[in-house]
């Protein structure tokens, strides 16, 4: 009696075990995605800065294009690290506005757009 009620404690602390191994993964994942958001907005922001300077200076040989290029690929970047982060959160972002949604929610709560 007393190794079956051990082994049952066994598989119990086993189990726990690799659930909470498994939640720190996706914590450190989630957080990992967040520290992205954050470089890839901050560099968006270098880049806005960029081309106000350009555009500004109104250059001969300005580099516009290479960086609205730049701009381009880092919102590109912003919207996948989102769509993965809300994959945590168990929720989807509204195509049109960008608001983070329910996964059961049918249209977008904050502009009725259907999602």
């Amino acid at each position: 009696m007393n190794k079956e009620i051990l082994e049952k404690i066994k598989k119990v602390v086993t189990s726990t075990t690799q659930k909470a191994v498994k939640f720190s993964g996706d914590a450190v994942d989630f957080t990992k995605l967040k520290i992205k958001i954050a470089d890839v907005k901050s560099k968006l922001d270098d880049k806005y800065i960029q081309i106000g300077m350009a555009v500004y200076d109104e250059r001969e040989e300005s580099d516009i294009e290479a960086i609205c290029q730049d701009i381009a690929m880092l919102r590109a970047q912003l919207e996948e690290y989102k769509r993965r982060l809300s994959e945590y959160k168990n929720q989807k972002s509204c195509s049109s506005c960008g608001a983070m949604c329910e996964l059961e929610d049918v249209f977008c709560k904050k502009c009725g757009e259907k999602l």
